[in-house]
């Protein structure tokens, strides 16, 4: 509850003013039982006090500050993060396996004018890849087009007649990808 409240950004304020309070209660309470003077008048000491500082004084205390902060911020990542871990050399050799695999440029040519671009990505839950996106181009022209739909888009072209079955040969490219995934050599 106090973790909460505390992160709250007005909960954090009316802790720290009470906090505050408190301990200018207790001062003033200790101080009046060793001194003549009565509970009131020393309050009214602590908490009307006035301090008399140069501006220089002021502008590095409030730039100590801000410097003091800064360093605890990145004490309190460096232990919440964790140190760097070491990392096994077999490991960091089947990560970058993994990340080679998944980087590559995919590209799958059939032989009726069709060429098919796909990115595969790893799974989060599991290690597997899976083909993220897919685009397919017709090769028949000096420069490939992207198919529109499922058809090539130039009207006088033979693979504007055909048609490709995306969800069809989605599926044949992810088992093409599982089995170039099965064939890597991990340590």
């Amino acid at each position: 509850m106090w973790k909460k409240t505390w992160n709250d950004p007005v909960g954090s304020k009316l802790i720290s003013v009470g906090l505050g309070t408190i301990i200018a209660f207790l001062l003033a309470f200790i101080y009046s039982r060793y001194t003549n003077e009565t509970f009131e008048v020393v309050f009214e000491k602590i908490v009307f006090y006035k301090v008399e500082i140069e501006l220089y004084i002021a502008i590095l205390i409030i730039f100590g500050f801000f410097i003091t902060q800064a360093i605890i911020r990145k004490i309190i990542k460096f232990f919440k993060d964790g140190r760097p871990e070491r990392i096994d050399p077999i490991q960091k050799s089947n990560q970058l396996k993994i990340d080679d695999f998944i980087k590559r440029n995919n590209i799958k040519r059939y032989s009726d004018g069709f060429t098919c671009r796909y990115i595969t990505q790893k799974s989060k839950y599991d290690i597997l890849p899976f083909v993220h996106t897919l685009s397919f181009f017709c090769d028949l022209h000096d420069t490939p087009l992207k198919l529109f739909g499922d058809r090539c888009p130039d009207s006088s072209c033979k693979n504007n007649k055909r048609t490709v079955n995306k969800h069809i040969e989605k599926n044949n490219i992810e088992s093409y990808v599982l089995n170039d995934w099965y064939s890597i050599d991990f340590d």
